[in-house]
């Protein structure tokens, strides 16, 4: 499914959602009008009211799906060229010690670094915002590589539940000898969604040694969330 089937999807979606309710709540009110017996009205709007509700919990959750790959859909739709990188953040992890990261782990294959803040983007200081840099070492390692989020769960542990972050930003940096379908898949294959509270949000980069340029999915009109342009600010920022 493409980038236009999928916001077409989500749009179908929303509509027979709308007709569903639609269709609801005018036979409730029809039911109120020629229905004489009021026990037997009560009776019947009370259980189209449950159907209803358990129809809008099954809508919900298939919704919040797509609206997610609708965002990520647009951006896609106008996606922006690859930026000249000068500073290789793979090679120089001091750049971005120096934006006041700290490192949580390093070893052969990657090193995170990290920084919690209040929300700036909410201004509630109460709300954490955790900042994570995933350096990965290795060519042959995933984005989403099971070990590092393991050690990533281990950062969680050390916060105090005051501290205790609700926004995730991650960038996560990569070097490729040269950019093919492959590893641009890799590297779209991007993580971005909120409920409620929390919110969680991963862009990945691909360096390419054969053209100096730094890949990852953006746009200059679009933006799935506050939080992904955040995300997208600090890699322009930080490779420039």
């Amino acid at each position: 499914m493409d980038s236009q089937e999928v916001i077409k999807k989500r749009n179908k979606i929303f509509i027979s959602f709308m007709i569903v309710v639609g269709v609801f709540l005018t036979a409730m009110i029809l039911i109120a009008i020629f229905v004489q017996n009021r026990d037997n009205m009560t009776l019947i709007n009370v259980i189209l009211a449950v159907v209803l509700m358990i129809i809008s919990v099954s809508y919900k959750n298939i919704l919040f799906g797509y609206n997610n790959m609708a965002k990520i859909a647009k951006v896609i739709l106008s996606q922006a060229k690859p930026i000249t990188y000068r500073k290789n953040i793979i090679e120089n992890p001091e750049i971005v010690l120096n934006k006041g990261f700290k490192v949580h782990a390093n070893n052969k294959l990657y090193s995170i670094l990290y920084k919690i803040d209040s929300d700036n983007a909410l201004k509630v200081k109460r709300i954490k915002i955790l900042s994570l840099v995933l350096i990965l070492k290795s060519d042959k390692l995933d984005f989403y590589d099971k070990n590092l989020h393991d050690d990533i769960g281990k950062l969680e542990k050390s916060f105090t539940r005051k501290e205790f972050p609700s926004k995730y930003v991650i960038t996560a940096f990569k070097s490729f000898d040269k950019m093919d379908d492959k590893s641009l898949k890799e590297i779209g294959e991007v993580v971005t969604y909120k409920d409620r509270r929390q919110s969680y949000t991963q862009v990945n980069v691909g360096l390419s040694k054969e053209d100096n340029k730094a890949y990852f999915l953006y746009s200059e009109t679009s933006y799935p969330s506050i939080y992904y342009k955040i995300a997208v600010d600090f890699i322009k920022d930080i490779i420039k």
